[in-house]
């Protein structure tokens, strides 16, 4: 074995877990333990974490990196979502404002059977991504590959991505989470267990921005640019 996923366990939608049984489920910190143990196990044994999930070992002879939601570049990405919530993700920098795309599909799995029966593309949802979502959306593809290229995001978006996010890379430090070079940030020690965490954090500015425009749309106020 040579290429192994490893993960916590994500609990959600209309499950017998998530409305009933949560209470079941680890605390934060048991999973971080059982974390910390198959990380040190995986690597005693040869295996290097090479994202925030995957860890492979060298030596397969038939081995073809498989690397899921991860890029490694800022330019541009095409990711096609098959199946029942799937996302489906495109987007090139080089594009106007808002021609970048993502899609989901239905999560609801009748109205997926549904769609597909009726010889249709089974969306539930689109999401038109303005400039600032498309750094957030690469930023968080990079980080599943455990570091940002400091100089490929400079080239990208004629900007720095640790001053763009400041003080989110300095609470991370201070945990010893990430290491920042004038080259890279990369995650470091239980950081790659954070990685959900930290990219919801990257992402709070743009989330607040959401809620306030679209509260504002509801109330029908004047919607600020």
């Amino acid at each position: 074995m040579y290429d192994i996923t490893h993960y916590e366990l994500n609990i959600g939608g209309p499950t017998d877990f998530a409305l009933n049984r949560y209470h079941e489920l680890p605390s934060t910190l048991s999973n971080l333990e059982m974390y910390q143990t198959a990380r040190d196990l995986l690597k005693s044994h040869g295996f290097k974490q090479v994202t925030a999930y995957n860890w492979r070992k060298p030596g397969d002879p038939y081995s073809r990196a498989y690397e899921e939601g991860v890029t490694r570049r800022f330019d541009s990405m095409d990711t096609l979502g098959l199946g029942y919530a799937a996302i489906t993700f495109f987007s090139d920098v080089a594009l106007d404002e808002g021609r970048s795309w993502s899609y989901i599909n239905w999560r609801n799995l009748d109205e997926y059977k549904s769609a597909v029966n009726r010889n249709q593309f089974p969306v539930e949802c689109g999401f038109r991504h303005s400039r600032d979502d498309m750094i957030i959306s690469m930023v968080w593809r990079n980080l599943f590959g455990l570091e940002i290229d400091r100089e490929g995001f400079s080239q990208t978006f004629e900007l720095d991505v640790y001053t763009e996010f400041e003080g989110v890379w300095k609470a991370l430090e201070e945990f010893k989470f990430i290491e920042v070079t004038p080259e890279k940030i990369k995650l470091t020690g239980d950081g790659p267990f954070y990685t959900p965490l930290i990219q919801t954090l990257l992402a709070e500015k743009r989330y607040r921005s959401l809620r306030e425009r679209m509260v504002a749309e509801i109330q029908g106020q004047e919607i600020p640019s």
